[in-house]
């Protein structure tokens, strides 16, 4: 189920949203089907977060947290990711034109 409260926590930005998840780690986010207003999340925590139906497209997800991170039908077009750590991310149905993955870990060590 989403959660607005989750996506208004995220509206925020990365410092706040990365506060609020060290302060409630038993919370699973969902701010799933949603369109991200701010263009720089870098080094935002979304570990374990629905994000699916999602339209990041553009964004920055420099040096991020987004492994385990559900991007099912999700649309991350031109999204800058590099540095993320994407390990285990499900990006099934994705679209990914033109994303930037450099240095982007996809892989568990």
């Amino acid at each position: 189920m989403e959660k607005p409260a989750h996506l208004e926590i995220l509206q925020q930005g990365a410092e706040f949203w990365n506060r609020w998840r060290e302060n409630n780690p038993e919370i699973e986010p969902n701010p799933r089907n949603l369109s991200y207003r701010r263009k720089n999340l870098i080094g935002i925590n979304l570990s374990n977060t629905n994000l699916r139906d999602s339209d990041v497209t553009g964004r920055k997800f420099v040096s991020a947290n987004i492994q385990e991170a559900d991007f099912l039908n999700a649309h991350l077009t031109n999204a800058h990711f590099t540095r993320a750590n994407l390990c285990s991310a499900f990006l099934v149905f994705a679209v990914i034109i033109w994303a930037n993955l450099t240095k982007a870990n996809l892989w568990k060590v």
